[in-house]
């Protein structure tokens, strides 16, 4: 789920699953916990739009 243009500003589901990605493109990407701001001037952010690879609750992965 995302928050649309307000993505730019706050971290949405979408924009945090990044941070819990596998792919190594995605290492060190999103740290933010309520606001991009951070993550946008420390250079941090990642924007892509392609589906990711994350570990769900059960340590299984998935595609999202």
């Amino acid at each position: 789920m995302g928050y649309g243009p307000l993505d730019a500003v706050f971290v949405s589901p979408r924009v945090h699953r990044i941070h819990h990605s596998s792919d190594a493109a995605h290492h060190d990407r999103n740290f933010g916990a309520f606001l991009t701001l951070w993550d946008t001037v420390f250079g941090t952010r990642y924007r892509g739009a392609r589906p990711v690879t994350v570990l769900n609750s059960t340590r299984k992965l998935i595609r999202v």
